[in-house]
């Protein structure tokens, strides 16, 4: 850990530099109630931040609560006592088959409610950009809804990125071309951010450019 840090009431982080599992993260941002909220107390963390990161692995940084090999499974879980405005940069993700670079954006985040104001990032040999929040509900599953535009995305890639969506009518190998437009999504998810793929809402409208099906 390296950088300034000023600490009352209220936190003062300026310049930090933080590597946690291979990932470094930089940080800029005012957080009031810090000292009453980490010691416990009853009050509420609020705070405005900006936060960079050179690579983003979810699995290293929470591996605890992603490990389901566990016999304590707990999930993720949303906190009641923070209320955050945050703007993002992130040079590189991965998410078990699926990665991203380039990702920028603005959210706010509430009790069990984490809104995304904008989102842009480069994927499967395209770009996405878009709007959306994810709320967790009282049993600690997830509901997450989207906007989102998308241009000149490897259709591919994105059935190998999100492992067919769950099904084997139509497989990554059975498809090709570059695909463009909008997609709005509701996405529920259990508590460890799994997809439930059964009850996925989608609707769109797309440019399917250099489209085949191959052995299908």
């Amino acid at each position: 850990v390296d950088g300034h840090l000023m600490i009352s009431d209220s936190l003062v982080a300026k310049d930090v530099k933080l590597t946690f599992r291979d990932q470094k993260f930089f940080l800029n941002g005012l957080f009031i109630n810090f000292h009453d909220w980490i010691a416990g107390k009853p009050v509420k963390l609020t705070g405005s931040a900006d936060l960079a990161c050179d690579k983003l692995m979810p699995e290293l940084l929470f591996h605890e609560a992603s490990d389901t090999t566990s016999e304590n499974i707990t999930g993720y879980h949303f906190p009641g006592d923070v209320i955050m405005d945050l703007k993002f940069k992130i040079e590189k993700l991965i998410y078990k088959t699926f990665d991203a670079e380039k990702i920028t954006g603005e959210l706010n985040y509430k009790p069990r409610i984490l809104n995304f104001k904008s989102l842009n990032l480069n994927s499967m040999e395209g770009s996405i950009s878009g709007n959306g929040f994810v709320v967790q509900n009282s049993d600690k599953s997830f509901i997450g809804r989207g906007n989102f535009n998308l241009d000149k995305i490897n259709v591919n890639k994105a059935f190998k990125s999100f492992r067919n969506f769950n099904q084997d009518f139509i497989k990554a190998e059975n498809l090709s071309g570059t695909l463009s437009g909008s997609l709005s999504l509701l996405l529920p998810m259990d508590s460890l951010l799994n997809p439930v793929y059964k009850s996925i809402t989608a609707e769109g409208k797309f440019v399917l450019t250099s489209g085949a099906l191959t052995d299908f």
